[in-house]
Protein backbone atom coordinates (compact mmCIF):
# COMPACT_ATOMS: atom_id res chain seq x y z
CA UNK A 1 0.00 0.00 0.00
CA UNK A 2 0.66 3.43 0.27
CA UNK A 3 0.27 4.47 3.79
CA UNK A 4 3.46 4.09 5.51
CA UNK A 5 1.92 4.21 8.85
CA UNK A 6 -0.51 1.83 8.08
CA UNK A 7 2.09 -0.61 6.93
CA UNK A 8 4.67 -0.33 9.53
CA UNK A 9 1.97 -1.10 12.29
CA UNK A 10 1.19 -4.08 9.55
CA UNK A 11 4.53 -5.50 9.62
CA UNK A 12 4.95 -4.68 13.40
CA UNK A 13 1.85 -6.52 14.13
CA UNK A 14 3.13 -9.90 12.27
CA UNK A 15 6.75 -9.72 13.98
CA UNK A 16 5.05 -9.49 17.21
CA UNK A 17 3.18 -12.25 16.73
CA UNK A 18 5.19 -15.15 14.59
CA UNK A 19 8.81 -13.59 15.68
CA UNK A 20 10.53 -16.37 13.12
CA UNK A 21 8.34 -15.27 10.44
CA UNK A 22 9.69 -14.94 7.11
CA UNK A 23 8.15 -12.41 5.23
CA UNK A 24 8.46 -10.88 1.95
CA UNK A 25 5.92 -7.46 0.74
CA UNK A 26 4.01 -7.36 -2.32
CA UNK A 27 3.43 -4.02 -3.57
CA UNK A 28 0.89 -5.28 -6.49
CA UNK A 29 2.65 -2.53 -8.69
CA UNK A 30 1.65 0.18 -6.31
CA UNK A 31 4.17 3.29 -6.60
CA UNK A 32 3.12 3.00 -10.42
CA UNK A 33 6.68 4.45 -12.18
CA UNK A 34 8.02 6.14 -9.15
CA UNK A 35 10.97 4.19 -8.20
CA UNK A 36 12.31 6.85 -5.99
CA UNK A 37 8.77 7.06 -3.91
CA UNK A 38 9.18 3.13 -3.83
CA UNK A 39 12.90 3.41 -2.42
CA UNK A 40 11.57 5.60 0.18
CA UNK A 41 8.61 4.08 1.67
CA UNK A 42 10.04 0.16 1.50
CA UNK A 43 13.26 1.81 2.79
CA UNK A 44 11.55 2.76 5.78
CA UNK A 45 9.82 -0.31 6.54
CA UNK A 46 13.09 -2.28 6.69
CA UNK A 47 14.25 -1.47 10.27
CA UNK A 48 10.66 -3.00 11.40
CA UNK A 49 10.73 -6.09 13.65
CA UNK A 50 13.82 -7.73 11.44
CA UNK A 51 12.37 -6.30 7.80
CA UNK A 52 11.87 -8.28 5.37
CA UNK A 53 13.88 -10.54 2.53
CA UNK A 54 12.05 -9.54 -0.92
CA UNK A 55 9.98 -7.20 -2.33
CA UNK A 56 7.26 -8.11 -5.39
CA UNK A 57 6.42 -6.18 -7.94
CA UNK A 58 7.02 -2.11 -6.62
CA UNK A 59 6.61 -1.03 -10.05
CA UNK A 60 3.75 -1.33 -13.12
CA UNK A 61 5.65 -3.83 -15.82
CA UNK A 62 7.72 -2.56 -17.77
CA UNK A 63 10.35 -1.16 -15.73
CA UNK A 64 13.13 -3.41 -15.38
CA UNK A 65 15.85 -1.13 -15.00
CA UNK A 66 14.04 1.01 -12.14
CA UNK A 67 13.08 -2.40 -10.54
CA UNK A 68 16.78 -3.81 -10.26
CA UNK A 69 17.59 -0.06 -8.47
CA UNK A 70 15.18 -0.87 -5.92
CA UNK A 71 16.62 -4.23 -5.52
CA UNK A 72 19.66 -3.13 -5.18
CA UNK A 73 19.14 0.29 -3.08
CA UNK A 74 17.48 -1.79 -0.38
CA UNK A 75 19.91 -5.01 -0.84
CA UNK A 76 16.92 -7.60 -1.11
CA UNK A 77 15.64 -9.83 -3.92
CA UNK A 78 12.96 -8.24 -6.61
CA UNK A 79 10.19 -10.93 -7.16
CA UNK A 80 8.92 -10.21 -10.43
CA UNK A 81 5.15 -11.65 -11.31
CA UNK A 82 2.82 -9.57 -13.44
CA UNK A 83 6.41 -8.16 -15.26
CA UNK A 84 7.18 -11.97 -16.72
CA UNK A 85 4.89 -13.82 -18.48
CA UNK A 86 7.32 -14.76 -21.26
CA UNK A 87 11.19 -15.69 -21.99
CA UNK A 88 11.36 -12.06 -23.65
CA UNK A 89 9.72 -10.30 -20.22
CA UNK A 90 12.65 -12.69 -18.57
CA UNK A 91 15.45 -12.11 -20.49
CA UNK A 92 14.89 -8.24 -20.25
CA UNK A 93 14.97 -7.73 -16.77
CA UNK A 94 18.43 -10.53 -17.01
CA UNK A 95 20.25 -7.23 -18.68
CA UNK A 96 20.34 -5.42 -15.35
CA UNK A 97 21.67 -6.40 -12.44
CA UNK A 98 19.58 -7.29 -9.52
CA UNK A 99 18.71 -10.32 -7.63
CA UNK A 100 15.96 -11.55 -9.23
CA UNK A 101 12.72 -14.26 -8.65
CA UNK A 102 10.26 -14.88 -10.76
CA UNK A 103 6.86 -15.63 -9.51
CA UNK A 104 5.54 -18.39 -12.37
CA UNK A 105 1.67 -19.22 -12.21
CA UNK A 106 1.11 -21.95 -14.66
CA UNK A 107 -2.61 -20.35 -15.47
CA UNK A 108 -1.16 -17.06 -16.60
CA UNK A 109 1.98 -18.53 -18.30
CA UNK A 110 -0.60 -20.35 -20.71
CA UNK A 111 -0.25 -23.94 -19.35
CA UNK A 112 2.42 -25.99 -17.96
CA UNK A 113 4.44 -26.70 -21.25
CA UNK A 114 5.51 -22.47 -21.40
CA UNK A 115 5.71 -22.77 -17.55
CA UNK A 116 8.25 -25.41 -17.81
CA UNK A 117 10.05 -23.74 -20.57
CA UNK A 118 10.35 -20.41 -18.26
CA UNK A 119 11.25 -22.77 -15.08
CA UNK A 120 14.60 -23.84 -17.35
CA UNK A 121 15.20 -20.27 -18.66
CA UNK A 122 14.73 -18.78 -15.09
CA UNK A 123 17.43 -21.59 -14.09
CA UNK A 124 19.83 -20.88 -16.66
CA UNK A 125 20.19 -16.81 -15.85
CA UNK A 126 20.27 -18.35 -12.23
CA UNK A 127 17.05 -17.17 -10.47
CA UNK A 128 15.31 -18.20 -7.76
CA UNK A 129 11.23 -18.90 -8.42
CA UNK A 130 8.20 -18.93 -6.79
CA UNK A 131 5.58 -21.31 -8.17
CA UNK A 132 2.68 -19.19 -7.61
CA UNK A 133 -1.13 -19.37 -7.99
CA UNK A 134 -4.61 -17.30 -8.54
CA UNK A 135 -6.96 -17.26 -5.85
CA UNK A 136 -9.91 -19.77 -5.83
CA UNK A 137 -7.69 -22.19 -8.19
CA UNK A 138 -9.14 -26.01 -8.21
CA UNK A 139 -7.00 -29.00 -7.84
CA UNK A 140 -6.08 -29.50 -11.67
CA UNK A 141 -3.95 -26.19 -10.98
CA UNK A 142 -2.01 -27.34 -7.95
CA UNK A 143 -1.18 -30.06 -10.17
CA UNK A 144 0.33 -28.31 -12.54
CA UNK A 145 2.00 -26.08 -10.10
CA UNK A 146 3.45 -29.32 -8.56
CA UNK A 147 5.03 -30.02 -11.91
CA UNK A 148 6.48 -26.51 -12.45
CA UNK A 149 7.71 -26.71 -8.76
CA UNK A 150 9.57 -30.20 -9.32
CA UNK A 151 11.16 -29.33 -12.89
CA UNK A 152 12.42 -26.02 -10.68
CA UNK A 153 14.52 -28.21 -8.24
CA UNK A 154 17.04 -26.31 -6.01
CA UNK A 155 15.72 -23.24 -7.22
CA UNK A 156 12.60 -23.14 -5.65
CA UNK A 157 12.08 -20.44 -3.16
CA UNK A 158 8.34 -20.65 -2.73
CA UNK A 159 5.24 -22.94 -3.61
CA UNK A 160 1.37 -21.36 -3.71
CA UNK A 161 -1.77 -22.76 -4.03
CA UNK A 162 -3.12 -25.82 -2.65
CA UNK A 163 -6.29 -24.33 -0.85
CA UNK A 164 -8.91 -26.76 -2.65
CA UNK A 165 -11.94 -27.00 -0.08
CA UNK A 166 -10.27 -24.00 2.15
CA UNK A 167 -11.82 -21.69 0.02
CA UNK A 168 -13.56 -23.85 -2.82
CA UNK A 169 -17.42 -25.06 -1.99
CA UNK A 170 -16.78 -27.43 -4.92
CA UNK A 171 -14.04 -29.34 -6.70
CA UNK A 172 -14.15 -31.10 -10.08
CA UNK A 173 -11.61 -33.27 -9.01
CA UNK A 174 -10.43 -35.69 -6.35
CA UNK A 175 -8.39 -35.68 -4.31
CA UNK A 176 -8.97 -31.86 -3.02
CA UNK A 177 -4.94 -31.06 -2.75
CA UNK A 178 -5.26 -28.80 0.24
CA UNK A 179 -2.65 -27.88 2.81
CA UNK A 180 -3.29 -29.30 6.08
CA UNK A 181 -2.15 -28.46 9.98
CA UNK A 182 0.91 -26.39 9.10
CA UNK A 183 1.27 -25.44 6.15
CA UNK A 184 2.08 -29.00 4.63
CA UNK A 185 0.84 -31.26 1.48
CA UNK A 186 2.46 -34.73 2.13
CA UNK A 187 2.89 -34.98 -2.03
CA UNK A 188 3.40 -38.56 -0.86
CA UNK A 189 -0.05 -39.18 0.15
CA UNK A 190 -0.80 -37.92 -3.72
CA UNK A 191 2.16 -39.47 -5.77
CA UNK A 192 2.03 -38.26 -9.82
CA UNK A 193 0.67 -40.86 -11.81
CA UNK A 194 1.08 -40.94 -15.84
CA UNK A 195 -2.41 -40.99 -16.15
CA UNK A 196 -4.46 -37.74 -14.85
CA UNK A 197 -1.73 -36.21 -13.04
CA UNK A 198 -2.90 -38.57 -10.12
CA UNK A 199 -6.68 -37.36 -10.10
CA UNK A 200 -10.05 -38.51 -11.72
CA UNK A 201 -13.17 -36.78 -11.98
CA UNK A 202 -15.34 -36.46 -8.84
CA UNK A 203 -18.31 -37.80 -10.27
CA UNK A 204 -19.98 -38.46 -6.93
CA UNK A 205 -19.20 -34.65 -5.48
CA UNK A 206 -20.16 -33.79 -8.78
CA UNK A 207 -23.80 -35.48 -8.19
CA UNK A 208 -23.78 -33.87 -4.54
CA UNK A 209 -23.72 -30.45 -6.05
CA UNK A 210 -26.10 -30.98 -9.01
CA UNK A 211 -28.36 -31.98 -6.42
CA UNK A 212 -27.78 -29.35 -3.88
CA UNK A 213 -28.48 -26.24 -6.82
CA UNK A 214 -31.43 -27.67 -8.17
Amino acid sequence: GLDLEADRALLEAVWQRVPRARIHLDANNAFGHDHHAAMRHLGALQGVGAGFWAVEEPLRPGRPEATAAIGRALGVPMILDEAVCSIADLHAHAEHAAEWIVNLKVSRCVGVLRSLALVEQAQAAGWGIIVGAQAGETSVLTRAGHLAARAAGSALRGLEGGLGRHVLAWEPVAPSLAYGRGGWLDLAEHPLSSRGWGLWIDDANDTKERASNA
